[in-house]
């Protein structure tokens, strides 16, 4: 769970705020509202600590700046305010974004991208020491697939290939040709075996070859929409974890 303070005086922004913060995902919870710097310093020296603060300048007791001079504050914080001339002095501190008033959905979901984003980044990571050992493997990777073919069996090679999907139960290779072939690997099987540099994850159920894809779209709360040629049934929608990655891939 996500543990959000908003600290601003005006009633209606701190509504509108709570609002569209709910809006960018429904189970982050808003555990305050407060107005002034005193109630600030005394909430934030609790040993309930939030995760996320949403910071107004001008606070009913004075500017919030006064909050860092009282006590430290480790907690990442989102300035929204309706001064621009604080943006210098906001990121000297540990500040994730500035957004100025008056405030939009897109800028609390760019917002909050961003702080997951940065939060990704500095988490400690693991090694996994198989992944390793495939890395520095050389790396073959499959070119051709064996598939029944009416009643014979066929070489099909991976420049044939639209995408690979799975569908009640089994993995499915979809060419351009718009033929439909099943075959015996899993999609996990499948992203190691297959180069990267043609072929991408996309989420759960698909595996796009680069020449498949037609158009990208930015889709709300940071992911993507992807228009495929051969088109598909389903939307092929990107999370915003992946999305990153994604246009990485697609400007190799």
């Amino acid at each position: 769970m996500m543990n959000i303070l908003i600290v601003e005086d005006e009633t209606l922004a701190a509504q509108k705020l709570a609002r569209f913060i709910q809006q960018y995902n429904a189970s982050f919870q808003i555990v305050n509202v407060l107005d002034s710097v005193e109630d600030t310093v005394q909430y934030l020296q609790s040993e309930h600590l939030p995760d996320l603060i949403f910071l107004d300048i001008h606070l009913a007791d004075g500017n919030s700046f006064e909050i860092f001079k009282k006590i430290e504050v480790k907690i990442p914080i989102i300035f929204a305010t309706a001064y621009d001339e604080y943006a210098l002095s906001a990121f000297e501190l540990n500040s994730v974004d500035y957004i100025l008033k008056p405030i939009k959905q897109e800028q609390i979901n760019r917002s909050l991208d961003k702080y997951f984003q940065l939060k990704e980044s500095f988490q400690p990571q693991r090694i996994d020491y198989s992944q390793l050992a495939k890395m520095l493997r050389p790396q073959h990777h499959k070119t051709r697939f064996m598939v029944k073919y009416q009643n014979k069996i066929i070489s099909l090679n991976t420049t044939e290939i639209a995408c690979f999907f799975a569908e009640d139960g089994v993995t499915c290779i979809l060419t351009f040709s718009q033929e439909k072939f099943v075959i015996d690997y899993t999609l996990d099987d499948l992203v190691d075996m297959l180069n990267p540099t043609d072929f991408f994850r996309v989420n759960r159920k698909y595996i796009l070859s680069i020449h498949m894809i037609s158009e990208v779209h930015p889709y709300f709360k940071g992911r993507l929409k992807v228009m495929t040629t051969p088109s598909l049934t389903d939307e092929v929608i990107i999370s915003n974890q992946r999305a990153n990655n994604f246009k990485e891939w697609l400007g190799k």
